[in-house]
């Protein structure tokens, strides 16, 4: 394995953090969509969300991966050398 001097990852590990960050930020994505589009149901119905088990559930899902994501931008900050870590901006094309 080759190891940056300055660090304690290799370059190897630091890409599969790179590459589940990645995929963790995909998943995020797209059940952050599926939340908001339940989120949309229940404002349309007068439900309010705690009501709804099923919302509270995909609420979960997101803010673990939420929890992973952002533990997984600190071990490429921490380990990436003078790279930023990856920005989310949104879904694509979303002016959020």
């Amino acid at each position: 394995m080759a190891y940056d001097k300055n660090n304690l990852i290799s370059i190897e590990e630091l890409e599969a953090v790179y590459a589940r960050w990645k995929e963790v930020n995909r998943q995020r994505t797209a059940e952050q969509e599926k939340l908001n589009r339940m989120a949309e149901v229940c404002l349309r119905e007068g439900r309010a969300f705690a009501d709804d088990p099923e919302f509270l559930r995909q609420n979960d899902v997101v803010t673990h991966l939420i929890v992973e994501e952002s533990r997984l931008e600190e071990l490429i900050d921490d380990f990436g050398g003078d790279e930023e870590a990856p920005e989310d901006d949104g879904p694509e094309g979303s002016d959020e």
